[in-house]
């Protein structure tokens, strides 16, 4: 009686998180009641009813009347200003505002399902492509430096003649991909339950027009650099979990073993209600609460479950109905319901009355919440799922392999519709001049290639190397000249970039004999070594070269000799040579040979 009194309330606290396609009143209960059934306190509830929101399958919905101020990602001033000193520590320099990037290197698509993705039709995918490009430039992305576009935008709203704020998305414009407003809603709900990763969208959408709506984020994870933080936290511990489920032998112990560590870990409590906490946004929707809370509601379950045992590689999809969601997972090629909120009793003894069962055994022991609605009964939008036959164990019929041909079919393709989701979001970027000097201009030819660092700088603050790019032109190995071109990296929010140019000088050569002839003054030298060009011979009537100077080029390095003409009689002069090598990007030359002198006859 317990246990089912618990399935019950997981229903009832998610009725309104889950409220399926009807628009539920804010003001259809009591306060008390509001608040158990909605899933929002009084807060919250207060919201909606000020700002005229419905919610729908438990995300606030708002119209927007007129955007009034979409700013700039803030400055780094305002970032440093708003982020605990604690949190920088190793992130940020004081003295150089240098960003550390903490951001590991992982494969974010392994996170999550594609199967509903890969059944849509082409405009609806272009939809789905939008919002995870963006979400993922978000989860990817970190810097502390400068107006920063990884950093969520405050938008001043104004909804049902009030003014609000929220941290907001670009505006997705579903309407020209012929999409409609409900279906781009199914969409979004898709899109979040196949994306786990995506931890920091909120439960609140807005609809900016008849045709387009923004997602919005959690204040928490505001800024990026401890949104990196997070992430990696929470990451680490999903990566853990899934070798864990790897090491099991079969495909039952690992979908048992994933169930395990999630039920383990968590207690059911919305995010509102932890204890000793006062949260004010709903975490419990999210893997943030599964992984680091220790606390959550059926989202987090089922979201938590997916994470793990996609990582792990086994099939798995997440599904909601208008109160609950839950999971299928596919165990030696046959899919089966799992619903982790249910058999977990938070007493460490784990309920398996909902491991590996099918939707009849689900239907035959759902319960339904205070409008009527069964806990189990999928929503539209997941429509496409696989069906789920018999409970584990039993034989399946015949027919299995044709009634859940087109989603094991989408499975399949799944390395495919990677390349396609690859594509990150480029914010509109601000144009701005960088300042770029390299650690050497000029390096003696050694037959190594060099290879000159760079630091950069932008409005006088010098800039991390995970800010920009920095490409080397080829062949540096041998004299000549090369460019070295920096460019900003979108994260920064501006763009520009800027070529530099160092050269290899080749070695120099000497001078052998300075002789009066004929004709002029016969100059001789040493053949010059490496890659060269040629030589240049100066002369000068002074010593310094600093007047009076002819330049003589030749351009056969086999050459050792040449004349020089048309010099004053009875006057001093003084000779120099020099090695040169030249390239597309310009001529290096060698440094200037000992200075030989004559008095011309």
């Amino acid at each position: 009686m317990v246990k089912r009194f618990k399935r019950f309330l997981a229903m009832v606290c998610t009725a309104a998180l889950f409220v399926g396609s009807i628009n539920i009143p804010v003001e259809a209960a009591s306060a008390t009641e509001k608040e158990e059934y909605t899933g929002f306190p009084t807060s919250q509830t207060a919201d909606v009813k000020k700002y005229g929101g419905t919610v729908k399958n438990g995300i606030v919905c708002y119209d927007i009347d007129k955007v009034i101020d979409e700013p700039e990602a803030p400055t780094y001033e305002a970032f440093v200003k708003g982020v605990k000193k604690e949190e920088q520590t190793d992130v940020v320099s004081s003295s150089k505002g240098l960003y550390k990037d903490i951001i590991k290197n992982r494969d974010w698509y392994s996170y999550g399902s594609k199967y509903i993705y890969n059944q849509l039709d082409t405009n609806e995918k272009k939809l789905y492509r939008k919002m995870y490009s963006y979400c993922l430039y978000l989860l990817t992305n970190a810097n502390s430096n400068n107006k920063i576009a990884t950093n969520y935008k405050l938008v001043t709203m104004e909804l049902n003649g009030k003014k609000k704020k929220d941290y907001v998305s670009p505006a997705f414009d579903f309407g020209k991909l012929g999409i409609s407003r409900k279906r781009a809603f199914e969409l979004y709900i898709i899109f979040t339950y196949e994306n786990p990763q995506f931890y920091f969208i909120d439960q609140v959408v807005y609809y900016r027009s008849a045709s387009s709506f923004s997602i919005t984020f959690y204040e928490k994870f505001k800024d990026s650099v401890s949104r990196a933080k997070v992430t990696n936290s929470i990451f680490d511990v999903v990566d853990k979990y899934a070798q864990q489920v790897i090491k099991m032998p079969n495909d039952e112990q690992k979908a048992r073993k994933a169930e395990e560590l999630i039920m383990t870990r968590n207690s059911y409590c919305f995010a509102r209600k932890i204890p000793g906490k006062s949260f004010t946004e709903d975490y419990d929707q999210t893997i943030y609460s599964t992984f680091k809370l220790g606390y959550t509601v059926c989202a987090g379950y089922c979201k938590g479950v997916l994470a793990v045992l996609a990582k792990a590689g086994m099939g798995c999809i997440a599904v909601t109905s208008s109160n609950h969601a839950w999971n299928l997972v596919k165990v030696n090629g046959k899919w089966y319901n799992l619903d982790a909120t249910w058999d977990d009793s938070d007493s460490g003894v784990f309920d398996r009355a909902n491991f590996l069962k099918s939707d009849g055994y689900m239907t035959a022991n759902d319960i339904s919440d205070a409008w009527g609605n069964p806990a189990h009964q999928r929503d539209n939008e997941w429509s496409n799922a696989p069906s789920c036959l018999v409970n584990y164990g039993q034989a399946w019929p015949a027919a299995y392999a044709n009634i859940n041909k087109k989603v094991d079919s989408a499975e399949s393709k799944l390395a495919a519709i990677k390349t396609n989701l690859s594509n990150v979001y480029t914010p509109t970027l601000l144009k701005t001049t960088i300042k770029v000097k390299l650690s050497k201009s000029t390096y003696l030819y050694n037959g190594k290639a060099r290879k000159p660092s760079v630091k950069v700088t932008m409005n006088g603050k010098v800039l991390s190397p995970v800010e920009y790019t920095v490409k080397y032109a080829n062949g540096r190995t041998n004299p000549g000249v090369y460019k070295v071109k920096v460019t900003l990296k979108s994260l920064t929010g501006y763009k520009a970039s800027k070529t530099v140019k160092f050269a290899v000088i080749p070695k120099r050569n000497d001078l052998t004999s300075v002789k009066n002839v004929a004709d002029g003054v016969s100059v001789k030298w040493t053949k010059g070594t490496g890659n060269i060009s040629g030589y240049e011979v100066q002369v000068s009537p002074v010593k310094n070269f600093s007047k009076g100077v002819k330049s003589k080029k030749i351009g056969k390095v086999a050459k050792v000799s040449t004349t020089l003409k048309n010099l004053e009689s009875g006057k001093k002069y003084y000779f120099r040579i020099r090695t040169y090598k030249a390239n597309a990007s310009g001529v290096a030359y060698s440094n200037w040979s000992p200075v030989r002198s004559i008095k011309v006859k």
